[in-house]
């Protein structure tokens, strides 16, 4: 699965990593796991929406596929700066 969570323009971006870091300077990946969706949501918005309201986390939510995932143990920073 190559899925990543970004924002764009206020809106939660998701797709593959290619599409995602090419609009988000800062995005999170996504990988199959036995995570609960509401756990992976609320440490990706803690990534990359801290501060930001809390309404994204069901943004976040809606995004992530069902039947479990998780992130990756070791997180970067991903993406690059936009000029």
């Amino acid at each position: 699965m190559d899925l990543c969570i970004g924002v764009v323009d206020r809106f939660v971006m998701a797709g593959p990593e290619r599409a995602v870091a090419s609009h988000s300077p800062t995005y999170v990946r996504i990988l199959p796991g036995d995570q609960k969706t509401s756990a992976v949501a609320k440490a990706t918005y803690n990534i990359i929406l801290k501060g930001e309201p809390k309404s994204y986390l069901d943004d976040i939510i809606r995004a992530l596929p069902t039947g479990g995932c998780s992130l990756p143990k070791r997180l970067e920073h991903t993406g690059k700066q936009r000029q």
